[in-house]
């Protein structure tokens, strides 16, 4: 099954359906979705943020190295990875905002802001317990059927080209999640990124997930990797996880 969502700022809804789902007269589908994926994945209730630490490789071309990794996320909307690989250091900071969302990236000690573009997607992509389809919208925008997106974006004026930048955040936010028929766990996610000059051309991001297990009453996937382009980029393992560690805005500012 394939639940289409838009990054934590929306959520769209499709079910390309494997299994089928009951649903209740007068309430959404994607509603029912939702509700059942939060009681999967947080049954005791929903948790705040995150903190996540383990071992990590990282691949982008002939460049191949390994050490270690921490992952932080808040389900406002905000994620941070730190990636310590030998003497090189690598970090990426998203933060879901819905009308000036973040992304920077650290390479060879200099910070790079990246395209507005390019921050769109949910930020919490590595924790499923705080994606967009457990956590919900968030910064007002409304849970709906895909007609309603566009009441949704209509009420922010940007440069009077409303309908034009609704269309293009809905294509730049797309999300789509591959849901366990017989668990109900994700398995991955699938969106595109965009080379910082050009928001029209689309490169395939996959995250897969496995090894699951509960961490405080929280499905948590031990095991996360991410494929750019259709190669593996970052290989995760975790080793350990603090739910609710009191994460601040501080810990998502460059540093």
């Amino acid at each position: 099954m394939l639940v289409k969502i838009s990054g934590t700022i929306l959520l769209l809804l499709l079910a390309l359906v494997s299994v089928s789902f009951g649903q209740t007269p007068g309430v959404p589908q994607s509603a029912n979705i939702v509700s059942q994926e939060t009681a999967v994945l947080c049954p005791e209730g929903p948790i705040t943020d995150v903190l996540l630490t383990g071992t990590a490789s990282w691949t982008m071309g002939s460049d191949n190295e390994t050490g270690q990794v921490t992952l932080k996320a808040r389900a406002a909307g905000q994620s941070r990875v730190d990636l310590v690989l030998g003497t090189v250091s690598r970090s990426e900071i998203r933060i879901n905002d819905p009308l000036t969302p973040q992304f920077e990236t650290l390479a060879g000690g200099q910070w790079t802001t990246r395209a507005v573009h390019n921050g769109w997607v949910d930020a919490n992509w590595f924790f499923p317990a705080l994606s967009a389809l457990v956590v919900g919208p968030q910064n007002g925008f409304a849970l709906g059927s895909i007609s309603d997106v566009s009441h949704v974006f209509s009420q922010f004026q940007i440069a009077n080209q409303k309908s034009a930048i609704t269309s293009q955040i809905q294509g730049l936010s797309t999300v789509l999640c591959d849901l366990d028929p017989s668990t109900r766990l994700p398995l991955a996610v699938h969106f595109s990124a965009h080379p910082d000059d050009n928001l029209l051309a689309n490169i395939p991001v996959d995250v897969q997930y496995s090894d699951y297990r509960v961490v405080n009453g929280v499905q948590v996937p031990f095991r996360i990797q991410r494929y750019f382009n259709g190669t593996l980029q970052l290989d995760i393992t975790i080793s350990a996880v603090t739910i609710n560690p009191g994460l601040t805005n501080s810990d998502f500012a460059e540093n």
